[in-house]
C-alpha cells in the first residue's frame, strides 16, 4: 500500500435497508402454514428458533422463534417477552434480526 499518496483502500459500503424491504413486503402477507422448516438454529429455555422459509418462495428466509407460552406464564415473563417483541420491532441494525411479524397457534 503506498502510504505516501495518502489513499486509503475503500471500505465496502454498508448494506442498505432494502435488504430487508421485500422481506418487510412478504412477511405482511405470510401466514404460519405458509412457512416450511429448514432447520433448528437453536434451543432454549422458552422453546426454540428455526430457519424457515415461505413454501411457494426458495429465495428468503427467516428465523422463526417458537415460544411455549405456557411455561412463559408459569415462570412469570409475560412483560420480558412483550418488551423484547417491542425491541426487536424497533431496531435498526446491521447486526440485530429485524422481527417483522407475530403469530399465535
Amino acid at each position: 500500500r503506498d502510504t505516501k499518496s495518502g489513499d486509503r483502500p475503500q471500505r465496502p459500503s454498508p448494506p442498505t435497508r432494502k435488504v430487508c424491504d421485500r422481506e418487510a413486503e412478504a412477511a405482511v402477507k405470510l401466514r404460519l402454514s405458509d412457512l416450511e422448516r429448514v432447520a433448528v438454529i437453536g434451543q432454549g429455555g422458552f422453546g426454540r428458533v428455526e430457519l424457515v422459509r415461505p413454501a411457494n418462495d426458495k429465495s428468503m428466509s427467516f428465523a422463526l422463534k417458537r415460544m411455549k407460552k405456557v411455561h412463559i406464564v408459569e415462570t412469570k415473563q409475560q412483560d420480558h417477552v412483550h418488551t423484547e417483541k417491542r425491541i426487536l420491532m424497533s431496531v435498526d441494525s446491521i447486526f440485530i434480526c429485524k422481527l417483522f411479524k407475530t403469530y399465535r397457534d
